[in-house]
């Protein structure tokens, strides 16, 4: 797995969002090393990324509930393929990928699509079926986008928010 520049695509893809996108990198200063292209448009306010060995970058879509892959399949630098990987999620914010795997999050439930990349290279057009993860995840959407990520050995991490910017909870989760 490659580890992606994600502050790069963090500045792109929080671009894209921007109604006067044009006029926002005109005016965008980066140091001069850098460059500043779009590499894929059209994701409703996009969140964590995660790339397959095979290239291909997840994002999710957090108020649009979609999971995509994306992928520049002719290395113009623009990303050419667009997948539905997941649909009718609940702040589909968090993905991360691992042994071949996919990853990701709503707002109380965590997935995986296994062999992500080999049933996209099918061209299947069904979506891939997916295996709940998890559950049992605080639902408050104040702070509960969950973000996810993998360490080497496989092991699964997500954030856990406040319900709220100042009260207090009986659910022990939060302790």
């Amino acid at each position: 797995m490659r580890i992606l520049n994600l502050p790069f695509f963090t500045i792109i893809f929080s671009v894209i969002s921007v109604p006067l996108l044009s006029s926002t990198l005109d005016h965008l200063q980066i140091d001069p090393s850098y460059k500043i292209e779009i590499y894929a448009s059209g994701l409703n306010s996009p969140r964590q990324l995660a790339e397959s060995a095979e290239g291909r970058v997840f994002v999710g879509s957090r108020t649009g509930g979609k999971i995509f892959a994306i992928r520049d399949t002719d290395g113009n630098g623009e990303a050419d393929e667009k997948v539905l990987v997941a649909d009718d999620l609940s702040m589909a914010t968090g993905v991360s990928f691992f042994k071949g795997d996919l990853f990701f999050s709503e707002i109380n439930k965590i997935w995986k699509v296994e062999n992500i990349d080999q049933f996209l290279n099918a061209g299947l057009t069904d979506l891939p079926d997916k295996v709940l993860v998890t559950d049992n995840l605080p639902s408050d959407k104040w702070h509960g986008w969950k973000w996810i990520m993998h360490d080497k050995n496989g092991k699964l991490y997500t954030n856990v928010g406040a319900p709220c910017n100042s009260c207090l909870s009986d659910d022990k989760r939060y302790v």
